[in-house]
């Protein structure tokens, strides 16, 4: 049900991906100047938002916690589609957050993961 989507009832790497998530918007931000964060605001109010999510996603892979975000990913579409296999096989859709195979397809091209 939903109290699997709960924070605490995540295993642990997946709560590390969310966080840094999480994280990642606050690292954004430090950067960002007072009509920068207004236009942010507004943007949430319409479709870039999606974008801005992605974007999100992507950063968190370049700060090195691709893997989490991933387990985060697959955890959480797991619990809706009922299987993990199923949760692999579910693509993004155009929706805010990356599908676990839009992640590792953009881990596998990026270096600091490779073996």
């Amino acid at each position: 049900g939903r109290n699997a989507l709960l924070l605490e009832n995540q295993p642990f790497n997946a709560q590390v991906g969310i966080l840094g998530h999480e994280l990642a918007h606050t690292v954004y931000y430090l950067d960002r100047s007072f009509f920068g964060i207004l236009g942010d605001a507004i943007c949430q109010l319409g479709d870039c938002r999606i974008q801005f999510e992605r974007a999100t996603d992507r950063r968190l892979i370049d700060y090195g916690l691709g893997w989490q975000r991933f387990d985060h990913a697959l955890y959480v579409r797991g619990q809706i589609y009922g299987s993990r296999e199923a949760a692999m096989g579910s693509q993004g859709g155009g929706g805010a957050y990356m599908s676990p195979a839009e992640l590792l397809g953009i881990m596998e091209a990026d270096e600091q993961y490779s073996d």
